[in-house]
Parts: C-alpha cells; structure tokens; sequence
C-alpha cells in the first residue's frame, strides 16, 4: 500500500511546475471588435462636437474624441497585456494623421494673391489628409494589432501514471501526441 501512495505522489509532482518557472500564458484571442468599439465611440464624440453649436462645448468634446481616439486602441491592447502593440498603435494614431495632414497641405493651392492668406485655420485638403490618417491608422490597428495570437501548437507529452486494481497495482505511460 505505501508503494502505491509513494508511486501516487510521484504522477502528481511530474505535472509540477518547477520553482521560479511561471508557466506560460494563454494566448490572446483577437479583440478587433474592442479596437473598432473605442474607435467608434471616439468618431461619435468627434461627430457630436462638430455638430455642437456651441462653441465651448465643440471644443470640450473636440478634446474627449481625440483624446478618446488616440488613447483608446493603445488602452485595450494594455488590458490584453500586449505594452509593444500598445506603443505601435498609439505612435501610429499621432503619426499617421499629422503625415496626412501634411500630405493634405502640400495639396493646397496657393492663391494668397488674390484671397487673404491671415487664416491660419487648416485647409479642407490637410482635415481631409488628418481623417485619412485616422482611419487608416485605426484600420491598421483593428486588422493587424489586435488580430490575437495563433494557436499554439499541439505538442507530445508523456506521464506516469499508477493505479490500485483487483490483483496489485497497475503501473504505466499516459500520453498524447
């Protein structure tokens, strides 16, 4: 009998995880629809602040939709723990708008001869090349940041195993391959 408790103990420790090694994570299933959800409720604020006829209050929602874009994505791809696909989408979230932006300006026609160039407010072409940018840095992040990660792939394993019968003990291998 204290051959079988003994050979009991011994199949539980070989499934053990050994000191100091944490075992390993599983992996993440995709979270686009997450990404996509905050992009959303960022782009409706935005909406809400352009529509807003009251100039303190566009401004206010102006700065909650672009805080609310730039931060969003990055903050669910931390509580996916995933800090490198974080900083890849919030770089590209402040990149890619401003490059629009000056793709969009280079695009502007130059005609303060005949109109008052004093606005500095942005052209229509550089808001235009700014949305692009948004959109496409937010597509990039659903289809390619947030995808998750593949399945990890099947691999052998091997276990002792014991157990009481009707004459003795019966001992063995368990696997799976």
């Amino acid at each position: 009998m204290r051959v079988v408790v003994v050979l009991a103990l011994l199949c539980r420790v070989a499934y053990a995880t050994p000191p100091g090694i944490s075992e390993e994570e599983p992996p993440v299933a995709s979270y686009r629809a997450q990404t996509l959800l905050a992009d959303a409720l960022a782009g409706a604020v935005m909406f809400a602040a352009y529509n807003s006829h009251d100039d303190a209050r566009a401004q206010a929602l102006a700065k909650l939709g672009i805080s609310a874009y730039v931060l969003g994505g990055p903050i669910v791809h931390l509580s996916k723990n995933r800090g490198k696909r974080a900083l890849a989408s919030i770089a590209m979230r402040i990149g890619l708008p401003i490059l629009g932006g000056i793709l969009g300006d280079g695009m502007t026609a130059d005609n303060c001869e005949y109109y008052s160039c004093g606005n500095d407010a942005p052209s229509d072409e550089q808001m235009f090349g700014v949305l692009v940018g948004a959109v496409a840095a937010s597509t990039i992040d659903a289809l390619y940041l947030a995808k998750g990660d593949p399945p990890a792939p099947a691999h052998a394993a091997l276990a002792p195993t014991a157990r009481l019968t009707q004459g003795g003990v019966a001992l063995g291998v368990r696997g799976s391959f």
